[in-house]
């Protein structure tokens, strides 16, 4: 008997006994797939493999290994996840940032760690759904090729408007103050510092600090891509005098003249001021300064720095200085 006729006969029979064979075999195929999702949400055993390429910041050398090795683990995770892994065909490559501390050095370029000191890292490898049982792989190696390098300051790029009465206390500073940066030789002599991005900030009224990135110019690598930078800044009180010019270590025999013999001289302290900083200063000219001078020309500055005092601007700025005979 062909097997259409058996075919036809048996729908024949479900039909005689009231029953629809495409219900039975929908019902069929139902209660398969829910034995295979409640199969393969479970949480199961396994053994994983995962390609790795390891990036870490090592000096005189490049951040990222030349070369990839794989990780095996015994891990527990759900059927689902198995059997993805399972039926992808290559493998992916994850590139790992490692901790300089557990990476240790066998020679020149090659540097190694051990299986056991990446428990921390199992998710960044296998994902968050993944539990480790144990390492199967015990040492992985990896080349980190030699590069040139030196060490530049940071320079960092501002416009910073702050809000009225507020001033800078010194200059913008950044933590590192320098980097490492890596390239060939010669774009390497040519350059003498890293400059940060502009730091756009209005309204300031306050120490003010953030991060921003760095901007190395083409064919050059730094090893941090951002600094940290912070701004001090407080109110000031501003007060403005008339102040003569005086001398100071003349020896005997000799007598300057100041031109012009009094400036304007302007004075921000510290918020709350509470004494006129005025009353006591003198702003001089040292006569070492006067002799290392070709044209006679100084710059006056305060005898004493009164406490508070964040900044003296005396106009006109330059003085000339003459001998005159006695």
């Amino acid at each position: 008997m062909a097997f259409r006729d058996i075919f036809f006969k048996f729908s024949d029979w479900l039909h005689s006994k009231g029953r629809d064979w495409t219900a039975l075999l929908l019902s069929l195929i139902i209660a398969v797939v829910i034995w295979l999702v409640s199969s393969l949400a479970g949480s199961y055993s396994t053994v994983m493999s995962v390609s790795l390429t390891a990036e870490c910041d090592i000096e005189g050398h490049n951040n990222l290994s030349s070369n990839s090795v794989s990780l095996v683990a015994h891990v527990r995770t759900s059927g689902f996840r198995t059997l993805s892994s399972r039926l992808r065909r290559e493998d992916k490559t994850v590139t790992l940032s490692i901790d300089r501390n557990i990476l240790r050095q066998r020679s020149e370029e090659e540097f190694f760690v051990t299986a056991s000191s990446l428990t921390g890292y199992v998710s960044a490898i296998y994902g968050d759904d993944v539990t480790l049982e144990g390492f199967v792989s015990d040492t992985l190696f990896f080349r980190f090729p030699s590069e040139h390098c030196k060490k530049v300051p940071v320079v960092p790029a501002s416009v910073i408007r702050f809000r009225p009465q507020y001033m800078e206390l010194s200059p913008v500073r950044t933590d590192p103050d320098s980097v490492m940066i890596y390239g060939d030789p010669k774009t390497l002599s040519r350059v003498s510092s890293i400059s940060t991005r502009t730091i756009r900030l209005d309204d300031v009224h306050g120490n003010t600090h953030g991060m921003i990135a760095l901007d190395a110019p083409g064919g050059v690598r730094t090893a941090v891509s951002e600094v940290r930078y912070s701004i001090e800044s407080q109110r000031y009180v501003e007060t403005s005098s008339r102040m003569k010019i005086y001398f100071t270590g003349v020896p005997d025999g000799i007598e300057l003249k100041a031109y012009p013999p009094e400036v304007d001289v302007t004075l921000r302290c510290l918020f709350p001021m509470t004494y006129d900083p005025t009353g006591d200063l003198r702003l001089v000219i040292p006569y070492s300064d006067f002799e290392a001078s070709r044209t006679g020309r100084c710059i006056p500055v305060l005898e004493v720095v009164p406490e508070g005092l964040i900044n003296c601007s005396v106009s006109p700025e330059i003085i000339r200085c003459v001998e005159v005979a006695r």
